[in-house]
């Protein structure tokens, strides 16, 4: 049979510790979920203003729509594919829309509204995710080495 004695309360802590770090998980999912979804929106207004600025032959402003577009299409991959939670991934992006808007406002112009307000709650997403990963990384186990590892190490400090 088992030696060890049943610890009810530490049962009891490994559970509610599991049922924190699959609410945590959830919240990061869906935190970068939001995060794709905003910089893909972006990425397509991106896209869509720069071939109505090639169809008028405007070439300044597209460069500087493209530059933005790129901007965010590399954000939207790190994001995407590498779980990224670094400030100026996103970061960038979204303060250089956020300026051109507010410049926008400021000459005289009445833009859309949606960038501004997407880009500054992409811009309060980035802080978000990073409490919510380093919260998750707070309740992870400690990793423990396997033997033969240990051995390795060992002798590597035997040797040396």
């Amino acid at each position: 049979m088992n030696d060890d004695a049943y610890d009810p309360a530490a049962a009891r802590r490994e559970i509610a510790n599991r049922d924190r770090r699959r609410a945590l998980e959830s919240r990061s999912y869906q935190l970068t979920l939001a995060t794709i979804g905003i910089l893909a929106y972006s990425t397509f207004g991106c896209v869509m203003t720069g071939l109505g600025l090639l169809a008028q032959r405007q070439p300044i402003p597209l460069v500087i729509i493209t530059a933005i577009g790129a901007l965010y299409v590399f954000a939207l991959y790190r994001t995407w594919a590498a779980d990224d939670r670094r400030i100026w991934v996103t970061a960038v992006p979204a303060t250089i829309t956020v300026l051109l808007v507010l410049t926008d406002y400021a000459l005289g112009a009445r833009p859309s509204p949606v960038p501004l307000l997407l880009n500054l709650v992409l811009l309060g997403l980035i802080p978000w995710r990073r409490q919510v990963a380093a919260q998750l990384q707070a309740l992870k186990p400690p990793t423990v080495a396997a033997p033969a590892d240990a051995a390795a190490a060992g002798a590597g400090k035997a040797e040396s």
